[in-house]
């Protein structure tokens, strides 16, 4: 059994749909956007994407503008104001040359495979949307004052997302499901309700709150008191948010934010537990009687998962990569008897959409934001900056979140921005490390009037 369709994608996907309390909410993000200083110039677009449902769009010459992506669009400008106001601009990490890689290779390749203008439309849409969240990132968080803001945005703003799902969850009454976008009734699958507020699929937005949640638990560990009564706040907020959601993807997310959180404590022999890990799942493969993905068809944490459709498509991926290595496919329903169409996977995503050549961009892409955080967290350790490591683990863990999810989810809607936030806050945090020894203030004009105000008001 596979996942239903969602709701928003079949009745609003070309079509405008705008409520007018969305045309208001975006013009308040856009406004924000512009006026906040630059740590919480994120601010608006997280909000844009925990309160607004992603069917919210108008289509302009056949290509659809999502609130998200509206936002995104204004986020671009902002951050060109950001760049011309700083003496050192970030400069271009490899990251940065990955991520350009992943995109055009996308783009490219499907193109190929599928010549028209609705193919070209499509693809330019999907990278518009990673590109500009990315280069956003890029330019608004260029100080440890900046990464604070953003792990304390989430932590705010999971605790009325966290009251809405539990309000879903009391009363089966989805408010998010007045504008449109998302059902007005929650589903229920096997006597649970799958709470989704305004994301797009429940599984998604238990994903979402999982890979964010070491941001907001590595508030704990700084100084202030007020970091840790908002740390206390938001993982509450963010674990019930899972729960609603009574899904297994997503607990199986957190509890591999735990265990990464573990592996920290012997980061020291993260070589040997690499390849202790890869000679363990090569053994098993070797003794079990099926492949060793079929682990992937055991789990179900919360009842009704459908792991063995999980486990059928990544067979069925493996024994027909001539049907998709060089430049993907068009159609995955002949690959087995049992057809192949809900592709919950991000990885098999990629190879069907781009070919092993777009594949190989995304695992680079994914794999250099690992390498540099590694080395990045070490060299703060070595100089005894130890709560700057441990904001920088933070995103480790979060992208080893990311990295395991993706073998059981595929992304779409809001999520797809912390796809790119992460990987670029890995940039961020390499570049700001860097600047520590010869620290370079940036000119930009002090916060007035009302921006001044949220300085002082949020704990940064």
């Amino acid at each position: 059994m596979t996942e239903p369709t969602p709701f928003w994608a079949e009745a609003y996907h070309g079509h405008t749909w705008i409520h007018p309390a969305a045309l208001v909410l975006l013009g308040v993000a856009v406004v924000m956007l512009f006026v906040v200083p630059r740590a919480y110039t994120l601010w608006p677009v997280i909000f844009i994407g925990c309160f607004v449902a992603p069917a919210q769009r108008i289509v302009v010459f056949g290509m659809d503008w999502t609130i998200l992506r509206l936002t995104l669009l204004a986020g671009l400008l902002r951050a060109v104001v950001l760049i011309m106001q700083m003496r050192r601009p970030p400069r271009w990490h490899r990251i940065d040359t990955w991520l350009v890689l992943w995109l055009t290779s996308g783009v490219l390749v499907y193109m190929v495979r599928e010549p028209s203008v609705a193919s070209l439309n499509n693809r330019l849409g999907w990278a518009f949307e990673y590109a500009a969240a990315y280069f956003l990132v890029r330019t608004a968080v260029v100080t440890w004052k900046d990464v604070r803001s953003l792990f304390c945005c989430f932590a705010f703003m999971s605790l009325p997302v966290a009251v809405a799902f539990a309000n879903e969850q009391l009363t089966r009454y989805n408010v998010f499901g007045l504008m449109g976008g998302v059902e007005l009734i929650t589903r229920e699958r096997e006597g649970r309700l799958r709470c989704q507020g305004a994301f797009a699929h429940p599984i998604l937005a238990g994903t979402y709150w999982a890979v964010v949640l070491p941001f907001i638990a590595v508030l704990f560990w700084q100084r202030s008191f007020r970091y840790k009564a908002l740390a206390a706040i938001g993982v509450v907020s963010a674990l019930t948010i899972v729960a609603a959601c009574a899904s297994s993807g997503p607990v199986a997310s957190v509890l591999a934010a735990a265990v990464a959180a573990l592996l920290l404590l012997v980061r020291a022999h993260f070589t040997y537990i690499r390849i202790g890990t890869v000679a363990v799942l090569t053994l098993l493969h070797l003794v079990m009687e099926a492949p060793v993905w079929h682990l992937v068809a055991r789990i179900d944490i919360v009842g009704g998962s459908t792991g063995w459709h999980r486990f059928n498509l990544i067979d069925q991926w493996i024994r027909n990569a001539d049907n998709w290595f060089l430049i993907g496919t068009s159609s995955t329903s002949t690959w087995a008897a049992i057809p192949v169409v809900d592709i919950t996977n991000q990885y098999v995503l990629e190879a069907i959409r781009g070919g092993a050549l777009s594949l190989f961009m995304f695992v680079g892409f994914l794999w250099a934001a690992f390498s540099t955080l590694g080395r990045t967290a070490r060299r703060l350790e070595r100089a005894e900056h130890r709560l700057e490591a441990g904001l920088c683990w933070a995103v480790g863990v979060s992208l080893f979140v990311h990295a395991t999810s993706w073998l059981a989810v595929s992304y779409f809607g809001q999520i797809l921005v912390l796809t790119v936030l992460v990987p670029a806050l890995a940039a961020n945090i390499s570049q700001i490390a860097d600047r520590a020894a010869t620290p370079v203030k940036a000119h930009v004009s002090r916060p007035r009037g009302g921006a001044a105000r949220l300085s002082q008001a949020i704990p940064l």
